[in-house]
């Protein structure tokens, strides 16, 4: 019988590789997944973080030296020694400026009608700013701040000027130009990566520095208006866009908050000239605490440190990457594992349904290996022990069926024994009466003998066959090539099967094939079956024999044997009824006239005692086939 082939959706394999995935491997991959972008996540806003604090780091370096600026401008303008000192003083003192603070780049002393007094450029001495924009908030009272500029020699600067107060009146005013070429120098340090960019700029997006200076030199523009906005309002941030070449950048900005520093309105610079400088129409000396103060907030300066995507998160990404093979050579390992267990779990169970298919062939000799001390290996132990019972039941179920075989063919042989022995008694008879006579009819007497001795060897014939199925020979097997003894067969019948016009055709894909036999015996069976072949067809016709090895892989023979010879005999007569087909290996069934019902039951006999097995295929008006399976 061909075992059930179980469907692999079935298989408990897969049903354990499922249950192990989704038990174990399908939450270390969610637990991986959620570490991993929590990881990649942590790292990308500690990246963001970093930046940020870089931008802020450098505009707050930045702002101190602008409200360092500032402070000292407006320390020295509430100086009295800046207007109660002589000119020499003064111009000791704005030179002094200069010389120990390198940020000024020009200081200028200017009178109340806008006039140049005192400059450390000669070129600027009795220059009138009496209209100049910043004139206007100095008579005012107010601080001047201008917006970031660039002149000729392209280094960034700033005006600041400061009024200068006498009695709370506004007696001229200070007017600083401050060098920001620095701040290059910081850009360019402030970069972060190797394709990263630092740069400051305006309140329109203008380049005043940046960290690649020909942008600064073409007068270009930065052009991400949220950005430019979130600056204007004073906001720090850090947001990801994509630049005019495609590239995704992470920036991060800040505005330049420059607030009032007080901390130097006490402390003074150390060189400032103790002389006393007057002006015309100076009044009384005031304090410094009156004058009021501006921020510097309202420039509208930006720091903005920016670096691709790619490069800024790369150390993300290739976290995420370490931990995602992490996790694939994990989740593998575990799959190997799993399945390694898994197998170690159902070799047991093969073999068990290997020895349970064994058993189910009829091979109850074999035994199931145990192999270990689980309840699988208490099954198998089960199922020797009750294929040890059922072999005890099947052989006395045998002696059993032979018992009635043997009481069935007594009754059948007493009736088949009694008509000879009565022909027997009878021509007997008849030669008792000859005998009786003065002159005996020789010619009778031997007539009669014959018939006697006809149904003795009749008589002989029905005792050895039922002698050879009650009580079968002890085979005597030897290794002999079966396709030589199939064509000692043919031969030996080929006179009768030419004589009926039967061709007899060999198709043998095996030469030499050499098995297991009692020659005798499988001579016989083969003979019995050849004999059947050529009874069947009484008008001729097409006997054929095919002899081919074929792999016990449907288990058909009760052997351990992995190969089997496969004999055929293909007749071409008119075939066997259903209703009698199933009975032609019964002992003393037969439909032909002559027949003994002996032939076919006496072949499936010595095939089965060689391990082997016998079947019949027949289809009316087209033939019959018997198959003959040996284990080689």
């Amino acid at each position: 019988m061909q075992p059930q082939k179980i469907k692999f959706k079935h298989r408990l394999l897969t049903k354990l590789q499922l249950s192990h995935l989704i038990v174990v491997v399908l939450p270390m991959a969610l637990v991986s997944w959620f570490l991993v972008n929590t990881a990649q996540n942590s790292i990308e806003k500690t990246i963001q973080n970093r930046n940020l604090e870089f931008a802020r780091r450098a505009a707050h370096l930045i702002t101190t030296t602008l409200n360092y600026a500032q402070a000292i401008v407006r320390i020295t303008a509430q100086n009295p020694l800046i207007y109660e000192s002589n000119r020499i003083s003064q111009e000791l003192t704005i030179n002094n400026l200069v010389k120990r603070f390198q940020i000024f780049k020009k200081v200028c002393l200017i009178d109340s009608s806008g006039t140049v007094l005192l400059s450390t450029s000669y070129r600027e001495e009795n220059s009138d700013y009496s209209k100049s924009a910043f004139f206007a908030k100095i008579a005012a009272g107010q601080s001047y701040y201008s917006e970031v500029y660039q002149p000729e020699n392209k280094h960034p600067v700033m005006d600041i000027a400061e009024p200068i107060r006498f009695r709370n009146a506004v007696i001229g005013a200070l007017f600083v130009t401050v060098d920001l070429s620095e701040i290059w120098d910081l850009v360019e340090n402030s970069k972060i990566g190797e394709k990263g960019q630092a740069f400051i700029i305006d309140r329109n997006g203008l380049y005043l520095a940046h960290s690649e200076r020909i942008k600064v030199y073409l007068k270009e523009r930065f052009n991400q208006q949220d950005i430019l906005s979130d600056i204007r309002r004073g906001i720090s941030d850090h947001k990801v866009y994509r630049n005019s070449d495609g590239n995704e950048m992470l920036s991060s900005y800040t505005p330049l908050a420059i607030k009032e520093d007080s901390t130097l309105e006490s402390n003074p610079p150390k060189d400032a000239s103790s002389s006393r400088f007057v002006l015309e129409d100076i009044p009384a000396k005031t304090t410094s605490n009156s004058f009021p103060h501006i921020s510097l907030e309202d420039l509208g300066l930006g720091v903005i440190i920016q670096q691709p995507t790619s490069e800024a998160f790369a150390p993300a990404r290739n976290m995420r990457y370490q931990m995602i093979v992490f996790t694939l050579v994990s989740i593998t390992l575990a799959l190997i594992l799993a399945s390694i267990n898994t197998q170690r779990i159902l070799s047991p169970i093969s073999k068990l349904i290997a020895g349970i298919e064994r058993f189910s062939t009829g091979n109850l000799d074999y035994k199931i290996k145990l192999v270990g001390r689980d309840e699988i290996s208490m099954l198998a132990n089960r199922f020797n022990e009750m294929a040890i019972r059922l072999l005890e039941y099947q052989n006395k179920l045998k002696r059993t069926e032979r018992l009635e075989m043997m009481h069935k063919m007594s009754s059948i042989l007493s009736h088949e024994i009694r008509n000879p022995l009565n022909s027997m008694v009878i021509n007997m008879q008849i030669m008792r009466r000859e005998f009786q006579k003065e002159e005996c009819d020789r010619v009778k007497l031997e007539k009669y003998h014959q018939i006697v001795a006809s149904e003795i060897r009749r008589v002989d014939e029905l005792v050895n066959n039922f002698l050879l199925v009650a009580r079968p020979h002890k085979l005597k097997k030897e290794k002999y090539a079966i396709d030589r003894l199939l064509n000692e067969v043919i031969m030996q019948q080929q006179a009768a099967a030419l004589h009926q016009g039967i061709r007899v055709e060999r198709h043998f894909e095996v030469t030499n094939l050499h098995l297991q036999i009692d020659t005798a015996r499988i001579r016989q069976a083969l003979l019995n079956i050849y004999l059947n072949g050529i009874q069947a067809m009484r008008g001729g016709g097409r006997f054929i024999i095919k002899l081919a090895v074929r792999n016990n892989v449907a288990s058909l023979l009760q052997s351990d044997a992995n190969q089997i010879a496969q004999i055929q005999f293909i007749d071409t007569g008119n075939g066997i009824p259903s209703d009698v087909l199933q009975h032609i290996f019964d002992f003393y069934f037969s439909t032909k006239e002559n027949g003994t019902g002996l032939g076919l039951s006496i072949a499936q006999q010595i095939i089965e005692e060689h391990s082997g097995r016998l079947f019949a295929e027949s289809l009316m008006n087209k033939g019959s086939t018997f198959t003959i399976y040996l284990p080689v």
